[in-house]
């Protein structure tokens, strides 16, 4: 029979502007000569109530640039002459001109194909931060590239029927909605540090679909991402290892595949990692011994397989380790090293020898 007897709780880890300036009150009547390749020209009807559709229509047919910055442009040769109306709270900077900083800008985080393809979760963010976005940030915000980031994440995860904090406003949400003018700190699931830097990203049951994004690797002060109980798909990033101060991994009950990338075991910050129930394959990299900080590590339910490596009895912080429900040899089992060393450990009978003391449950195969 099934053994009931299984942890309560897991364990718990102890984490550690709008632009004020008025618009110059001599506007200049000439404006730019070039834009970067891809970039949308504005035209006198682009004002921010512009939608995404009407947008996408003024964007050229040409395929994704191949270089991942942006080069100077040839195109368009003429700028419309400036009025009031595109006159912007950012220094009297003209729409044009906040369009194209902001442009680059996203393209140092993105790459300068995002402006070659109109239905990519980038050229949402893109098109919702300069034109929908009811914030207006200026090009030298702050919290520009975070709040780009952000929008991304929302669009390449399907944010229009996630079931918690969509830009509608008509699902529950702990806080404001995903898109919202308010700060993004003050979006659900957002949490930031006293510097206004997104720390922490809890996005779980809410109906998340499609892939982790890249673009999460600039959050440099990350602390948590849990994307617990969704759809996301696609691998484990492998940027995940070189997050300085990400404690907590949390992306159990998704559909991830292939392994565990080498550089997540690079990770000198990592103590919560948890990705049960997915279709991950592979092994165990011996590396996993160099991670000294690890305090949980759950990864049941999956096709994961060779040998558990030795190196796991090295983990002297190691509370919680539990890998139910996989291919793993059977010759070997539990590591010899682990045991007696007040790890609870969840494995499969076929790999806990019953003349040890290493496994605190002993499940039968499922």
């Amino acid at each position: 029979p099934v053994p009931t007897s299984t942890p309560s709780s897991k364990p718990t880890l102890k984490h550690s502007r709008t632009p004020t300036s008025t618009p110059s009150t001599s506007v200049p009547t000439s404006g730019p000569t070039s834009e970067p390749p891809g970039i949308p020209p504005v035209t006198s009807s682009l004002s921010p109530s512009t939608d995404l559709a009407q947008l996408s229509t003024l964007m050229p047919t040409s395929s994704r640039m191949s270089q991942p910055g942006l080069v100077q442009p040839s195109l368009p040769t003429a700028m419309p002459s400036r009025s009031s109306s595109l006159a912007l709270p950012c220094g009297g900077m003209h729409t044009a001109d906040r369009r194209r900083q902001i442009a680059r800008a996203i393209a140092s985080i993105s790459g300068a194909n995002v402006f070659g393809n109109t239905m990519s979760p980038e050229w949402q963010a893109f098109s919702w931060l300069v034109v929908n976005d009811k914030r207006s940030l200026c090009p030298d915000d702050s919290s520009l590239h975070q709040r780009y980031i952000l929008a991304v994440l929302y669009f390449i995860t399907d944010g229009d029927n996630w079931i918690k904090c969509r830009r509608d406003g008509l699902a529950p949400c702990a806080g404001q909605n995903f898109l919202s003018e308010y700060n993004e700190c003050q979006w659900g699931g957002i949490t930031c540090n006293e510097s206004g830097q997104v720390t922490r990203i809890n996005l779980d049951e809410a109906n998340l679909k499609g892939s982790i994004p890249i673009e999460l690797s600039f959050l440099e002060h990350l602390e948590e991402i849990d994307f617990d109980s969704n759809a996301i798909s696609g691998t484990i990033p492998s940027w995940i290892g070189g997050l300085e101060f990400l404690e907590r991994l949390d992306l159990d009950s998704n559909k991830l595949s292939g392994t565990i990338p080498e550089a997540v075991y690079d990770s000198k910050s990592l103590q919560f990692f948890d990705a049960d129930r997915n279709r991950l394959i592979g092994t165990l990299s011996t590396k996993i011994g160099t991670m000294e900080q690890l305090i949980f590590f759950q990864v049941d339910y999956n096709q994961m397989s060779g040998v558990l490596p030795s190196q796991l009895g090295l983990l002297k912080k190691l509370q919680y380790f539990s890998v139910f429900g996989n291919a793993f040899d059977k010759t070997v089992g539990i590591p010899e090293s682990m045991c007696g060393a007040n790890i609870q450990i969840y494995a499969n009978c076929n790999i806990c020898a019953e003349e040890t003391d290493c496994c605190t449950v002993c499940l039968p195969e499922p």
